[in-house]
């Protein structure tokens, strides 16, 4: 259990009734749900609206109240930003002050709150713990690049680095974020984002049987958003098809399970002969 003062700074908004009652986004009310099980003193520095401004997909928080939020005025259009700069730079700094461990992260419109903590960091003593699990502004890599996302990416990759560099503590998601900001050799903690309770992982038999004859069997779960890979699981697919063409029985199958923009295009790709491979999409379960 960790017992000093601990603040988490995000842009996602949270709900809050005249009672106190927190209410959040259904995953991002897991999330935080699980946070309060081994922080005592859990605080969240982040946009505080009206219960009656939640959207439908929103759960209750247990065990989080509307005191334990630090407010902030949320940002929904260049002017805002520019008119909630002080007062949120004032607020963050408020937070800070209050707290010894700063978690932060590397998103969140129009730019992260971690870059207000990297303006305190030599005037306030915290200890910060900087985690990276998304790369909103990076450019594209295919198709035209505009000159503001060129320089969206070399701001933002600039800063996210300075306040990696600036961090004790860092968590990724994947090793390509700590060689982008950090380099191979740094000390960095990869934490993979993977979403699965421990009551529905299943115990391995005592002595697991080994695969026998038969196709290989994949399952890449996703949402199916070109930023997940999506294109590149199907250009795999077409490449593989197309190298083990003459194979008499089925290599592969491969379920496509997941929800989003780019699954009818999974839909149509799966309806498709792919000679020795089998594709099929599923729908997520809960």
């Amino acid at each position: 259990m960790i017992q000093a003062p601990y603040t988490l700074f995000t842009r996602i908004p949270l709900y809050a009734d005249a009672t106190g009652e927190v209410y959040a986004d259904d995953l991002w009310a897991k999330d935080l749900a699980l946070h309060l099980d081994y922080i005592a003193e859990f605080r969240i520095c982040c946009p505080r609206l009206p219960a009656a401004e939640r959207p439908n997909t929103t759960t209750m928080v247990t065990g989080l109240s509307s005191a334990q939020i630090i407010p902030l005025s949320r940002d929904q259009g260049w002017l805002s930003v520019l008119r909630n700069l002080r007062p949120n730079f004032a607020q963050v700094r408020r937070a800070v002050k209050a707290t010894r461990i700063v978690h932060s992260g590397g998103a969140g419109w129009a730019f992260p709150l971690s870059y207000y903590i990297l303006l305190l960091r030599r005037r306030l003593d915290f200890q910060w713990v900087m985690v990276i699990e998304s790369s909103f502004w990076m450019k594209p890599t295919q198709g035209r690049v505009s000159l503001r996302q060129h320089l969206a990416h070399a701001f933002h990759h600039r800063m996210i680095r300075a306040c990696m560099r600036a961090a004790d503590a860092h968590i990724v998601t994947q090793s390509w974020y700590r060689d982008l900001f950090l380099g191979p050799d740094a000390q960095v903690h990869i934490a993979p984002a993977v979403w699965i309770d421990e009551q529905d992982i299943l115990d391995a038999p005592p002595e697991a049987p080994r695969r026998g004859a038969g196709p290989a069997r994949v399952i890449f779960p996703a949402r199916m958003v070109p930023e997940k890979g999506v294109e590149t699981v199907l250009q795999a697919i077409e490449l593989l098809s197309t190298q083990l063409a003459s194979a008499a029985d089925p290599v592969l199958e491969i379920d496509i399970v997941g929800a989003g923009p780019l699954a009818e295009r999974c839909r149509s790709f799966a309806a498709q002969d792919h000679g020795p491979d089998a594709v099929r999409l599923r729908d997520p379960v809960p």
